[in-house]
């Protein structure tokens, strides 16, 4: 039976959550390009694995991990600024819902939050920087 590591489960809750919040038309891990989607599928959502960094604990037993995932959110419309700020809070609150992704960390904090400022008007991006703590057995990045 093969394992999933911790990183690969948690990226899959973030975006099974996201999945789930009503408004949100299109969810994906895979980098798109939102030009090339339809207006049906705005809101959409990109959530990707970001940067990790790893501490021995536990007299060296065991390992606790802090992994950036960084939630890209593209809005159309007229009123830009209040999308953005609507799939933010809806976002921000369904992560917050289960700071353990599902069993597989200790910990959630969204920890920066970026606009693309208006640039790409008619669309509008919103970034979300997610840190997610976990600790696993040193040597043993998977989780069944």
């Amino acid at each position: 039976m093969s394992k999933t590591s911790y990183r690969e489960n948690i990226a899959k809750d973030i975006a099974k959550q996201i999945k789930s919040i009503k408004s949100i038309r299109y969810v994906d891990r895979d980098v798109f390009d939102p030009d090339e989607i339809s207006d049906a599928q705005f809101p959409a959502v990109l959530v990707q694995s970001g940067s990790e960094t790893k501490t021995d604990i536990a007299m060296g037993y065991e390992r606790i991990g802090n992994i950036e995932y960084i939630v890209t959110a593209f809005v159309k419309g007229k009123y830009i600024d209040t999308a953005r700020n609507k799939i933010l809070d809806e976002i921000e609150e369904k992560l917050y819902e289960d700071v353990s992704r599902g069993g597989y960390a200790i910990d959630t904090l969204v920890t920066e939050i970026n606009t693309d400022e208006g640039v790409l008007y008619p669309l509008g991006a919103i970034q979300i920087v997610v840190r997610i703590e976990y600790i696993h057995q040193k040597g043993d990045l998977d989780k069944s």
